[in-house]
């Protein structure tokens, strides 16, 4: 499956801050600071607001929602509703793709 243009385009933006950065050979934390000399910003990557309101990035992985918790919940019992209910965490092989989306979180 194809990257997603948005994801693809973030990942572009970033590879060329890096590019800059090594450049300009600015500070350890890979922020570049040459607005006082040159007046020059950095443009800043824009995070995917679809994966910003669906994700949470903790210390122990990147936690979401689980699905099935919207509607017809009749025929669903409490046992499952309660455990459909808490959060789970991302699977390791999609985390990469979720960090390209969210590249501040």
């Amino acid at each position: 499956m194809a990257a997603r243009p948005c994801a693809a385009r973030n990942l572009r933006i970033y590879q060329r801050f890096l590019s800059l950065n090594a450049l300009f050979n600015s500070d350890v934390l890979g922020v570049i600071n040459i607005n006082s000399e040159t007046g020059v910003d950095m443009p800043k990557i824009k995070s995917n607001r679809g994966a910003a309101k669906r994700f949470k990035i903790t210390a122990g992985g990147i936690k979401r929602k689980q699905s099935h918790m919207r509607h017809i919940l009749t025929k669903k019992s409490s046992k499952r509703k309660r455990q459909l209910g808490s959060p789970s965490y991302v699977h390791e092989r999609d985390v990469p793709s979720i960090h390209i989306m969210l590249p501040y979180a």
